[in-house]
């Protein structure tokens, strides 16, 4: 079969005709396509007009609103402001009687002219007695710890003048105590001699030696005296009234010289912004001081060269030393009970130059849990501590706020009538739990010896939050902690909006850290101007008046997720909303009126008489606690794992190492410490 004819070869003017067809249809479709697109964007421009028209009807209306709640609610406000002033000023009056009768002679520290009072007359005493010396002191310790208590509520209150006048008043008095140990130890040293042969607070002998001991409460002082050098060998001072020995080595013995140990019960170093730890258990001080020269007896005659009520401290090693290990210096001292250590504690001494505590010169440190005492060598002779990370309880995993029947307490004829429960998780402790009430504030976990009086008595906000501080487990972050350690925190205004706003509903909502279960834009987790947490109504069927069928309708079996954020257009400066909003105008300047669609009547009832000074102490602590700004558990921890339940169940012991179990099986969970203090990390911490 012959090959195929090939078809009819096209000529020159069909393919131009082709050609010009197809590019007459491109056109065509390009310009549909063009009309298309215009429409298209023209449709998209009408609409996003009327959107932004219609958000701007919104916004308008929203403002309109907010403005009329905030408003609204200024009388009420006041109202209420007065009404706790009034009871706040009540129960002062009542204290100050109860003060007056007891003939109490302690200083008032919120009262300027008792706390100068008190200054000028101390500066007019003279003691040369050391014993005498340090009883002034421990007195002015009281006063500078209600100074204390005074500031960190002038803090939690944001009274910056009554702040700056109480941190001007404690830096006074503690240079004042320093100054008055200082002239004593000028005197004694400068009248050494005549210490060999009396008094009973005097322990001298015949080898040229004088010891004396001041010791009043937790403040302590020694002084050893080498008047006559002499001996080969370590000298062991045994300052029994202080629970210390240091045990100085030969090139000391040898010279003619003073030691001299100090113990006060706070951390007197600077607070710089490079400090990153604080004194665990007060300060102890051991220095070595020069001797001023002899005196010249002649003809019953008595001549010294005098000191101005100043001292010479000597740099150790001593001059012509070399800094070896042979040369340490041994101390052994028995530790404050109140105090939670770490078993394997890091000691430091501060290096004034740099505003530090710094480790390096100290070593063989080893703390006897039983005995509580802490043995350790040191080749410098300064201020010294058990160091602890300033931030190693800031952090907060999660928590939660839940208020307790008032049947709970029907029984007592004392107790409080309003008590909520604070429940906070961090880096230390599975569990801090703090029971707010009325009456005052305890502590309930963790439970252990050294927090024994914390566990008993109820004390004010302030007060107890820095007892606890000094036991170890400071929760208090300052402002220039957000610097120091780079945390983002939130806007003043919305912490401190937020809080007072907060504590308006606690009586009638359980409050909980946010736990990321709401489907909001994680990315505004960190902003500083929104804040996140849940509330769910508290039932309390035997109690209140609300039937099952009301609790149903009202749905508030569930957790409500709430947004506040700052909203500077607003006249309140921020708002509130909820996650059962659909409308994201739908919004409110109080939390209560946003939750208040949401309510129970029974709740509403609750929170619109709810206990005022229960409400003030509650403030109090959430001011101080900053929960807001140092909650950021969700950034590396898993949500589930560390979220905070009723009660410590089973799930719980799985979490406990095998070797605590084994120790003690009768620890409570909740006293066991997540990670231990000594493995904090700069990760862990921050």
């Amino acid at each position: 079969m012959g090959p195929k004819k090939k078809g009819k070869k096209k000529s020159k003017e069909e393919l131009e005709e082709e050609r010009r067809l197809k590019e007459e249809e491109d056109l065509r479709i390009k310009l549909e396509e063009e009309r298309r697109l215009e429409e298209e964007r023209k449709r998209h421009e009408e609409e996003e007009r009327k959107r932004k028209e219609e958000e701007a009807k919104s916004r308008a209306a929203e403002l309109i609103r907010l403005a009329e709640e905030f408003d609204a609610s200024k009388e009420q406000i006041q109202t209420k402001a007065a009404r706790l002033q009034e009871e706040l000023r009540h129960r002062k009056e009542i204290k100050d009687w109860e003060k007056y009768l007891a003939c109490e002679t302690k200083p008032d520290a919120t009262l300027e002219g008792d706390i100068n009072a008190f200054l000028n007359s101390w500066l007019l005493e003279d003691d040369v007695d050391l014993p005498s010396v340090v009883k002034s002191c421990e007195e002015a310790r009281h006063v500078i710890l209600d100074l204390i208590y005074v500031c960190i509520e002038a803090q939690a209150l944001k009274n910056t003048a009554l702040v700056q006048r109480c941190e001007g008043f404690i830096k006074h008095l503690m240079d004042l105590t320093q100054q008055k140990i200082e002239a004593n130890t000028a005197h004694i040293i400068q009248y050494a001699d005549e210490y060999l042969d009396q008094t009973p607070n005097v322990n001298a002998n015949s080898k040229g030696e004088v010891k004396i001991t001041g010791a009043c409460g937790p403040v302590k002082v020694g002084i050893w005296v080498n008047i006559v050098p002499k001996g080969l060998r370590n000298k062991k001072i045994d300052f029994s009234d202080m629970e210390m020995i240091i045990d100085v080595p030969k090139p000391v013995v040898m010279q003619s010289l003073a030691v001299r140990a100090i113990y006060l019960p706070y951390d007197n170093a600077t607070d710089s912004l490079r400090n990153m730890d604080i004194a665990l258990g007060g300060v102890f001080c051991i220095d070595l001081l020069r001797l001023p020269p002899p005196p010249k007896r002649a003809r019953g005659w008595i001549m010294r060269e005098l000191s101005n009520e100043k001292i010479n401290r000597l740099e150790y090693p001593l001059e012509g030393s070399v800094a070896t290990a042979s040369l340490a210096i041994k101390v052994s001292v028995a530790l404050p009970t109140n105090v939670i250590y770490p078993a394997n504690p890091r000691v430091g001494w501060w290096d004034a130059s740099n505003e530090i505590w710094v480790e390096d010169g100290i070593s063989e440190v080893l703390l006897n849990e039983e005995t509580n005492i802490l043995n350790f060598n040191s080749l410098k002779l300064t201020n010294i501590a058990i160091l602890q990370h300033r931030n190693a309880n800031f952090i907060k995993h999660s928590w939660s706020l839940k208020m307790s029947s008032i049947q709970d307490f029907s029984n007592q004829k004392a107790g409080p009538n309003c008590v909520a429960h604070l429940k906070i998780q961090n880096d230390m402790y599975r569990l801090i739990h703090l029971e707010i009430t009325d009456i005052g504030v305890r502590l309930l976990s963790p439970c252990v010896k050294q927090l024994e009086e914390l566990n008993c008595s109820y004390m004010p906000s302030q007060e107890i939050l820095k007892r606890l501080a000094i036991a170890g487990i400071n929760l208090m972050p300052l402002p220039i902690d957000d610097v120091r350690f780079g945390i983002q925190p939130k806007e003043s205004l919305l912490e401190e909006n937020l809080i007072a706003e907060l504590i308006q509903i606690a009586s009638a909502f359980e409050i909980k850290s946010y736990n990321g279960d709401c489907d909001w834009d994680p990315t505004l987790m960190s902003s500083p101007k929104h804040a996140f947490f849940s509330v769910k109504e508290i039932v309390w069927p035997l109690v209140t008046q609300s039937t099952e069928e009301e609790v149903k309708a009202m749905d508030v079996s569930e957790y409500i997720y709430v947004v506040a954020q700052i909203d500077d257009e607003t006249s309140a400066g921020m708002k509130f909303r909820t996650n059962r909003s659909v409308n994201p105008y739908d919004t409110y300047v109080h939390l209560k009126q946003a939750l208040s669609p949401l309510s129970t009547p029974d709740a509403k009832d609750r929170m619109d008489n709810a206990n005022l000074i229960f409400e003030y102490n509650l403030l109090k602590v959430l001011s101080l606690l900053r929960l807001f700004s140092y909650t950021q558990y969700f950034r590396r921890h898993n949500i589930e794992e560390h979220r905070i339940t009723e009660e410590v169940d089973e799930v719980h012991l799985n979490k406990i190492p095998d070797s605590v179990l084994n120790e003690s099986s009768s620890v409570p969970v909740e006293n066991v410490p997540l990670t231990t203090p000594t493995a904090t990390t700069e990760e862990a911490t921050l």
